[in-house]
C-alpha cells in the first residue's frame, strides 16, 4: 500500500491576477532578516522592505520617564489588593493605573524600491499574473506583451547569502527606472555605476497610533538613542545607462539583476553608523555577484527545501492553477468541502510565513512577522504577549521547524534581564515579569501613560506564557537524548528559575488559600456587584493554569538536573499542588476569575481561561471538558482571525470535528466582506485579518489543523481526533511530530484511517519510546493499542 509520501501536493502556490493595487495586495518573500512585501503591477514592481533589526528607540527607551518610585509602586499594589479584598475591583483599576509607563516601541519600514518599465517611452498595459512559489520561495509577476510574449520578473530573499535578488526578463528591449525612498529619516543618497546607498537614521521614539498622547514620531542624535541602517541596491544588465533628468535609467534591456542588501547598527552617531551598516550592506551584495546568481538561486532554493519539504499536507480540492482569490469566494459561497485542498494550501503558505519571518540571529516576527509598510503601523507592529507572539510559534515544534524556534528563546533571555527591574520596582518580588506589550529591546513595563484600562496594560505573567515554549521544545524531541541535559541546564534553567521565584512572591495566601491579587484576564472585563464593568479581580484561571505549569516543568527540571540543594525547588513542589484548578460556574462555564460576576463581553476574543486546554498539556478535571465545550459554544464562531484560530485549537483537544466547521468557515472567507473591529477572514493574498492583517492566524491556522490530526498530550499519540467533515473524504500527512519526538505519516479515506507509519525524529526506524508512564501508547478513534517498534505496521494496516 503506497505510504502518504506518494505523489505530490499541488498546493504549494498562491496565484493572482491583476496588479498589487494596495500593500494588503502584495505577497510576501523573506529570509528571516529581511522582509519584502512585492507588489507586482504591469509596468510598475513596488517592493516594500523591512530589516527585522529595524525598530524605533533603543534599550535605553524603556529608562525614559514618567517612572513611578518603588515605594508608590508597592503603596497602589497595596491599595489595588485593599479594594478587591473588599470586592471592589472596579476601584482597583485606578491604582494600578499609576504602574503604567509609556509605551513599547515600534517595527519600521525601512525603505521602498520602485522598478518601472516601459517600450519606446511608452509606459506598458498588459494583463498581469503574480504567482508566490512557497516550496521554492520565489515570486514571480508575469505581464502580458500580446502574442506568447510575456515579461516576467522573479524576486527572492536568500537566507544563505542574506540578500534579495530581482530577476526582470523580456523579450523586447524596455527601459528600466530605478527609485529608492524611504519614510524615515535619509542622512545621505550615494549613486556610484550601477548601485546606489540610502543611509538612514530609524526614530528614537515612535507613539502607537492607538494611543491618544501629546508628541509625535521623534529623532534624537545622540548615540545609542536608536538604530541606524543602510540600504544598498546594485545591478547588472545588457542595455545600457542614460541619465533621465538627472536620474539614471537603463535603455535597451532585455535582463537585468538587481541586488537589495541591508543592515542595521545600533550604535554610534547618526552617520557614521549608517556608514558602519553601509560598508556591510555592500559587503553581503558584493558576496552575491561573486558566488553568481545561479548558485545564489540554487543555495536559496535548496535551503528553503530543506525546512519547507519536512511536512506535507494533501487533501485534493480545485485545480491549483484557479487564481486563489477566486478559490476563497468560492467556498465561502459553496462551503469548504468543495475545495479542501484550500485549506491544504492555507496550512502550508502559514510554515511558509514562519520559515520566511524567523531564523536563528534576529528577532522573533512580530504582530505582522517582518512586513509592516507604516510609520505608526496598528498596535505598534510590536510584540503582543498575552498570545500573539505565542500563537506564531505554535506550528515549529509539531511541523519540524524547531530550530525556527531559538529566536524566541533569545527573546525568553532578554526578557529575563530586562523583566528583573520592574519585577522589583513595581511589584516588589524577586525574579523577572513582562507584561503584555514587547518589543526588540525587551521591553517589560505596563503600558498607558497611566490613563489605560489595566485590563490588556497590567498582566505580569507574560514572561511565565513565553517560558512554556522551552518546555515544548524539549517535549516535542527538538533536542537529542544526549544533549537533553545541556539544553535544560544552558537554556531552560536560569530563565524557568528566575521566573518560579517572581510567580513564588507574586503568589498570596490567606484563609481562602492560595490567590492572585491583583488579577487579570487579558483584555476580558466582568460586571462586579454594583453592575459596574471592572477588569481587576482575584485569581484569573489563566493566572492558577500558568503558574500550577511552570511549577511542574520546574519541578521536572531539576529533577532531571539532580538539583538537590535548591530551597526554591522544594518550595515550589510544596506550592503547586495546592493551586486550585480552574473551576465550573452555576451554569457550567469556565470560570474566567475567582469570585468574578458575569463577563461584559461574553463572546470576547480572547479564550484565556481555557489556556488549561489548549496550548496547556496538563491533566485536569474530566469535567472541565464539558464545561470548555459549553464556554466555547457562548464565545461563538465569529471573531477577529487569531481568535478564531485558538477556537480551532481547542474544539480539536475536545474532540470535536462538528464544533471545528464552522470556524472553518469563519476563517476561510474574504475579509473585505466582514465588517466590525472584531472581524477576520482572508485578504486576497491569503494573508489573515485582524483586522486589519496580522500573521498570528496564518502560524496558528497550522497548528490548530495538524491538531485536528494528531495529538499527543494526553500521553498517548492519537491519530485523527478530530478530523472536520469537510476534511473526511481523502488526505493524506506526513511529517507532523508527536511527543516525544515521533515522526507521524497517516493516509485516510472516508474519514478513516487506512495508512500510518511512525519513526523515531532521529531516523527512519521506530524505537522503542517511553512516554510519560507508558510504552509508546496510540490511539486511532477509540482503539488503544501499544506499540513495540516491529509490530506497529501489522497493528494498523500498514506494509
Amino acid at each position: 500500500m503506497p505510504g502518504p509520501e506518494a505523489g505530490s501536493c499541488g498546493e504549494h502556490f498562491i496565484r493572482l491576477l491583476g496588479s498589487a493595487v494596495e500593500w494588503i495586495d502584495g505577497l510576501p518573500i523573506g529570509n528571516g532578516r529581511q522582509g519584502v512585501m512585492v507588489c507586482g503591477g504591469a509596468s510598475e514592481d513596488v517592493m516594500h522592505l523591512n530589516d527585522a533589526r529595524g525598530w524605533s528607540g533603543s534599550a535605553a527607551s524603556a529608562h525614559q520617564g514618567p517612572r513611578i518610585s518603588g515605594d508608590h509602586a508597592r503603596q497602589a499594589l497595596d491599595d489595588a489588593r485593599g479594594a478587591i479584598a473588599e470586592g471592589r475591583g472596579f476601584d482597583a483599576g485606578s491604582p494600578l493605573q499609576a504602574l503604567q509607563h509609556r509605551h513599547s516601541q515600534t517595527f519600521l519600514p525601512l525603505a521602498a524600491l520602485t522598478l518601472k518599465y516601459s517600450i519606446s517611452g511608452e509606459s506598458i498595459q498588459g494583463t498581469v499574473e503574480r504567482e508566490l512559489d512557497l516550496e521554492r520561495a520565489i515570486h514571480t509577476v508575469r505581464t502580458d506583451l500580446g502574442g506568447d510574449e510575456e515579461l516576467v520578473r522573479r524576486s527572492w530573499a536568500s537566507r544563505p547569502d542574506e540578500a534579495v535578488v530581482i530577476e526582470v526578463e523580456s523579450p523586447v528591449p524596455l527601459e528600466i527606472a530605478l527609485s529608492i525612498d524611504s519614510t524615515l529619516r535619509v542622512l545621505a543618497r550615494e549613486s556610484a555605476e550601477s548601485s546606489t546607498r540610502l543611509l538612514v537614521q530609524l526614530p528614537s521614539d515612535v507613539p502607537p497610533s492607538h494611543d491618544e498622547v501629546p508628541g509625535s514620531i521623534s529623532y534624537d542624535g545622540t548615540p545609542g538613542a536608536s538604530s541606524r541602517g543602510a540600504v544598498v541596491v546594485q545591478w547588472r544588465h545588457d542595455g545600457r545607462e542614460v541619465v533621465v533628468e538627472g536620474k539614471s535609467h537603463m535603455v535597451g534591456v532585455t535582463r537585468c539583476i538587481v541586488v537589495l542588501s541591508t543592515a542595521i547598527v545600533d550604535d554610534g552617531l547618526p552617520l557614521p553608523g549608517a556608514r558602519v551598516a553601509a560598508a556591510v550592506a555592500v559587503e553581503r551584495a558584493d558576496a552575491v555577484w561573486r558566488r553568481g546568481i545561479d548558485e545564489v538561486r540554487r543555495s536559496h532554493e535548496a535551503a528553503n527545501r530543506d525546512l519547507y519539504t519536512r511536512v506535507g499536507l494533501e487533501l485534493g480540492g480545485a485545480p491549483p492553477s484557479t487564481p486563489t482569490d477566486q478559490r476563497v469566494s468560492a467556498v465561502a459561497a459553496r462551503g469548504l468541502s468543495t475545495d479542501p485542498g484550500l485549506a491544504a494550501l492555507l496550512f502550508h503558505y502559514g510554515r511558509y510565513l514562519l520559515i520566511s519571518s524567523t531564523r536563528e540571529g534576529s528577532p522573533p516576527p512580530n504582530l505582522q512577522g517582518i512586513w509592516n509598510a507604516q510609520l505608526q503601523p496598528p498596535w505598534s507592529s510590536a510584540y503582543t504577549i498575552n498570545i500573539n507572539l505565542q500563537m506564531n510559534f505554535w506550528p515549529a515544534e509539531v511541523t519540524q521547524l524547531s530550530e525556527l524556534a531559538v529566536p524566541l528563546f533569545d527573546f525568553v533571555d532578554l526578557l529575563a534581564q530586562t523583566g528583573s527591574e520592574p519585577a522589583l520596582r513595581l511589584l516588589g518580588t524577586s525574579g523577572w515579569a513582562a507584561h503584555h506589550n514587547s518589543d526588540r529591546w525587551g521591553y517589560a513595563l505596563p503600558v498607558g501613560n497611566g490613563t489605560h484600562d489595566p485590563k490588556w496594560a497590567f498582566w505580569p505573567l507574560g514572561g511565565i506564557w513565553l517560558a512554556r515554549h522551552l518546555q515544548d521544545h524539549r517535549e516535542f524531541g527538538a533536542v537529542s537524548a544526549a544533549s537533553v541535559e545541556d539544553f535544560a541546564r544552558e537554556r531552560m534553567w536560569g530563565p524557568v528559575r528566575s521566573a518560579a521565584e517572581f510567580a513564588l512572591a507574586w503568589l498570596r495566601e490567606d484563609g481562602r488559600g492560595l490567590h492572585t491579587s491583583p488579577s487579570t484576564s487579558p483584555e476580558n472585563a466582568f460586571i462586579d456587584q454594583d453592575g459596574r464593568v471592572s477588569s481587576v479581580g482575584r485569581s484569573a484561571t489563566l493566572d492558577l493554569s500558568l503558574l500550577r505549569d511552570l511549577f511542574q516543568t520546574f519541578d521536572e527540571l531539576a529533577s532531571l538536573l539532580n538539583v538537590i540543594d535548591d530551597p526554591l525547588v522544594a518550595t515550589a513542589r510544596r506550592v503547586w499542588p495546592r493551586i486550585p484548578d480552574p473551576s465550573v460556574t452555576e451554569d457550567g462555564l469556565v470560570a474566567e476569575w475567582e469570585d468574578a460576576g458575569p463577563d461584559e463581553d461574553p463572546q470576547h476574543r480572547h479564550q484565556s481561561h481555557l489556556w488549561f486546554l489548549y496550548p496547556g498539556t496538563r491533566p485536569f478535571p474530566v469535567e472541565l471538558e464539558a464545561a470548555a465545550g459549553r464556554s466555547l459554544d457562548v464565545r461563538g464562531n465569529d471573531s477577529t482571525g487569531w481568535s478564531v484560530v485558538w477556537r480551532l485549537a481547542l474544539r480539536a483537544r475536545l474532540r470535536d470535528p462538528l464544533g471545528i466547521s464552522p470556524l472553518l468557515r469563519s476563517m476561510i472567507r474574504p475579509a473585505e466582506d466582514q465588517d466590525g473591529p472584531f472581524a477576520g477572514g482572508l485578504y486576497r493574498n491569503l494573508l489573515a485579518s485582524h483586522p486589519p492583517f496580522q500573521i498570528d492566524a496564518n502560524l496558528g491556522f497550522v497548528a490548530a489543523t495538524a491538531e485536528f490530526l494528531l495529538q499527543s498530550h494526553r500521553g498517548e499519540i492519537e491519530l485523527l481526533p478530530a478530523l472536520p467533515a469537510e476534511f473526511d473524504a481523502a488526505g493524506t500527512v506526513r511529517g507532523l511530530v508527536a511527543r516525544p519526538g515521533v515522526v507521524v505519516d497517516v493516509e485516510w479515506r472516508r474519514g478513516e484511517l487506512v495508512f500510518a507509519r511512525l519513526r523515531s525524529r532521529v531516523g527512519e526506524k521506530v524505537v522503542l519510546v517511553r512516554y510519560r508512564e507508558a510504552i509508546l501508547r496510540l490511539r486511532v478513534g477509540s482503539r488503544a493499542v501499544v506499540v513495540r517498534g516491529e509490530d506497529f505496521a501489522s497493528r494498523l494496516g500498514g506494509p
